[in-house]
């Protein structure tokens, strides 16, 4: 839990991987708590402990859980505001990332889907906007 808290308030969110634990971290974080360091890999991320502690880790830094009307009204903010100035996705994701920090939601776990999937709805509407009838052309 100790690594999750400290990762949290790095990062903003949960992580996903035990991978993303830096090991000199992870080692370092052990010997303050008088754990083995390979204790981390008997940690299950989608276990109902590990849950529990993402649980109680938001609560302590006062965010929620991103809801699906969260990731709906995200996805629209990235295609109308953010995708008329930025294209790359790893920029749209730095937006949407910032975003979620500033109303305290936990971003989603798939952020970088979200991305495309907002720089896809710009596409089609710019599309549609720009070419009347494109979009009902046969494909």
């Amino acid at each position: 839990m100790a690594l999750s808290l400290k990762f949290f308030e790095l990062h903003p969110c949960s992580p996903t991987s035990l991978d993303e634990f830096d090991a000199d971290v992870v080692d370092f974080v052990a010997d303050q708590v008088g754990v083995a360091a390979d204790a981390l890999d008997r940690y299950g991320l989608d276990s109902r402990t590990a849950r529990y502690h993402r649980e109680q880790i938001r609560t302590s830094f006062g965010f929620g859980v991103c809801s699906r009307s969260d990731r709906r009204v995200l996805l629209r903010w990235l295609a109308d505001e953010v995708c008329q100035l930025e294209r790359r996705d790893d920029r749209l994701t730095e937006a949407l990332l910032a975003t979620c920090r500033e109303f305290r939601i936990e971003p989603p776990v798939n952020v970088d889907r979200l991305a495309r999937a907002a720089r896809s709805m710009f596409d089609r509407r710019f599309t549609t906007t720009t070419s009347p009838g494109y979009d009902s052309a046969p494909r």
